[in-house]
């Protein structure tokens, strides 16, 4: 668990992160320690849809920011958040192929378009 680890090691792992993808918390204020031209994607409910904090802050270091709005509770649910997650993923690091393994995403950041615009 990321929140056992302490704050050095923390940032340690988000200074080499490519594509952080984590729900909408406290937690995402980490991309303030990325390094530019990586990715965030967001995982947030409807109750945070009109919340735009972490996208101001991914903009400040040149981040690229993308975010799935998770809108039931139904067990489709998780598959819905993969596939939202795999489309952002696909459309920041369009000339990377995306594999996924056991609904992990891996992508090298060697192939990330820098084109990208910071908007869901």
């Amino acid at each position: 668990h990321f929140e056992e680890s302490s704050i050095e090691q923390q940032l340690n792992v988000i200074s080499q992160t490519d594509i952080f993808i984590g729900v909408h918390g406290a937690g995402l204020t980490h991309v303030l320690f990325m390094k530019p031209n990586r990715c965030l994607v967001e995982l947030a409910t409807l109750l945070w849809e009109s919340q735009h904090h972490f996208e101001l802050m991914a903009s400040i270091n040149s981040i690229n920011y993308r975010r799935c709005l998770i809108t039931d509770g139904s067990p489709e649910t998780s598959q819905t958040i993969f596939e939202c997650v795999k489309s952002k993923i696909d459309r920041m690091c369009s000339l990377a192929p995306v594999q996924n393994d056991a609904q992990s995403i891996f992508t090298p950041l060697s192939r990330i378009n820098g084109s990208i615009s910071n908007s869901n």
